[in-house]
């Protein structure tokens, strides 16, 4: 009788299968990466933006003695308003894109515009809005495009 003699080592067959298992694994962790982190991680450096804005227009309200800054499609990232600017500091620069718009006067819709232009899907711009909704008195709607559009009314700005 002759004794077969192993040699040491994987066959062809236990190496495909590994590598098959190793690539579903991490096309998994893709998927998970791509579908659910990435987003969320994209609504909350918009959420904590959005709350900055709202933190520095609250702040040239009260240095407006109550009134908010009035303006016209401002672009938050080079505000020209000294009060606004001031308030939104260095961080402003993260905003290109961003728009505020409160026509002087009594009652007046204060509106910012959210650039989303970099937005993972469309899916995701309903989440922010539902989060900018729920965390604050603005309401808004989003179509498409690259501009989220919320606003506050009954305002007096000038």
């Amino acid at each position: 009788m002759r004794k077969k003699i192993r040699k040491a080592g994987f066959t062809l067959t236990e190496m495909v299968l590994v590598l098959a298992v190793g690539a579903l694994l991490i096309g998994g962790v893709f998927y998970v990466y791509k579908t659910r982190i990435e987003p969320n991680r994209w609504v909350e450096t918009k959420m904590q933006a959005f709350n900055s804005v709202i933190a520095a227009i609250e702040n040239a309200k009260s240095a407006k003695g109550g009134v908010y800054p009035a303006g016209s499609e401002t672009n938050l990232g080079n505000a020209t308003d000294p009060v606004l600017r001031g308030t939104l500091g260095a961080g402003a620069t993260d905003l290109q894109g961003w728009t505020y718009s409160c026509p002087a006067g009594v009652g007046t819709t204060m509106t910012i515009g959210i650039w989303v232009g970099d937005r993972p899907n469309n899916e995701i711009v309903q989440v922010l809005l539902n989060r900018v909704q729920a965390s604050s008195s603005f309401t808004g709607t989003y179509t498409d495009g690259n501009l989220l559009s919320v606003t506050r009314s009954g305002v007096v700005c000038q």
